[in-house]
């Protein structure tokens, strides 16, 4: 009984996603009632969003405030993606204090969650390159699939992406004239020519108390604001109104390709630093700078060297490209088919976020492997 109503409410609610969403407008006219749950599509930026409209401008320590070091890290923004970054970081060292905080013969739950992944990962390693090489390989490989696994999950949570402050149109046009290349001294001469804008269209923020909300059915014709009228003051405005677009204080620290070039940056420079343990200097840049095989040997070192450019270029936008895809996905999907159409594509990308750690840690893992093997090891 409780299964067929639990089926019937996911069916009215899949009717009613439909009808109200942007599909509804082909269904039922917007005079008469069709999208009432629709709502612009939200803003969908490659670049990591800074999470406060001015840079950090001054940072001391103590008195002195003039040290170059410090004057270096001014005039940066701190981005959504960083915080997520930051959070993921504090979940896993939560989760190790909690594991070692009351170590027992007998494992709690959490303490039983760890050793099943350090077991499998352990296991996983040692059939790959030989028990004696776990205690090398271990502590990356694992670091690097937990890392990502937790930061992929945290980026389905309510509130990534939703939640943050309203970009105003005159933020907006500075941020446009400011990665503009071409933009001079002379940009500042037609300030009241507005119409180059009319193509840009804000979201419509309604106060509610101290927050602003973005409301049903402002994807109407009718109630769209575009940038040129935002910047425009003779443009009508309405009280408890604010145009512009939302930059939300929280992104899945994967959708920021610094994040993932980061991660991969690290994984490359670990590889090579054991290739160079393992096999000596001469042994390991040999692989690259061959010449004592002829020009044959020389060109597949030249190869080899490529290769690993290429590694990493691959390990970066791999991890991004899947990860950005899958935010992407679920935004068109709650704009299309809103309330129970997006429930499908948040276990899809449960399942993925599992699965793009798996593979960047176990390529890591093959990769230090090969790195770590002499040339012709294999026929002797």
């Amino acid at each position: 009984m409780k299964i067929k109503v639990l089926l019937i409410s996911i069916f009215l609610l899949t009717l009613l996603g439909i009808f109200g969403g942007k599909l509804g407008l082909s269904v039922i006219p917007e005079s008469w009632g069709g999208g009432f749950f629709s709502s612009p599509i939200a803003h969908i930026a490659i670049k990591a969003e800074p999470v406060h409209p001015e840079p950090i401008t001054q940072l001391s320590i103590a008195t002195d405030s003039s040290n170059k070091l410090l004057k270096g890290v001014t005039d940066v923004f701190i981005t959504n993606t960083m915080i997520a970054t930051w959070l993921a970081i504090l979940i896993l060292i939560v989760f190790a204090w909690l594991v070692n905080k009351n170590k027992n013969p007998i494992p709690n739950r959490v303490q039983g969650l760890a050793e099943i992944v350090i077991e499998f990962f352990i296991t996983l390693i040692g059939g790959i390159v030989g028990a004696n090489k776990v205690k090398q390989f271990l502590p990356l490989v694992m670091t690097i699939f937990l890392f990502i696994v937790i930061a992929n999950w945290m980026g389905i949570l309510p509130g990534y992406g939703t939640i943050g402050w309203i970009e105003t149109p005159e933020i907006i046009k500075h941020h446009m004239s400011h990665d503009s290349h071409d933009s001079d001294s002379h940009a500042d001469d037609h300030h009241d020519d507005y119409s180059e804008y009319d193509h840009i269209k804000l979201a419509k923020f309604t106060k509610s108390g101290p927050i602003y909300a973005q409301p049903f059915g402002s994807e109407k014709e009718n109630e769209k604001i575009t940038l040129s009228c935002g910047l425009n003051p003779e443009c009508p405005k309405e009280d408890g109104v604010q145009a512009g677009r939302l930059s939300p204080y929280l992104r899945s620290a994967n959708t920021d390709v610094n994040t993932t070039l980061a991660i991969a940056i690290v994984a490359m420079i670990m590889i090579h630093w054991w290739g160079l343990r393992t096999l000596g200097t001469f042994g390991h840049i040999g692989k690259f700078i061959n010449f004592k095989e002829g020009p044959a040997g020389f060109v597949v070192g030249l190869i080899e060297a490529i290769s690993e450019l290429a590694r990493l270029i691959s390990f970066t936008f791999r991890l991004f490209g899947n990860i950005f895809a899958g935010e992407v996905l679920l935004i068109v999907v709650a704009f299309l088919l809103p309330l129970t159409g997006i429930l499908v594509f948040l276990f899809l990308e449960v399942f993925v976020g599992v699965v793009q750690a798996f593979i960047f840690s176990i390529l890591t893992l093959v990769f230090a492997a090969t790195a770590t093997t002499a040339h012709g090891a294999d026929e002797h």
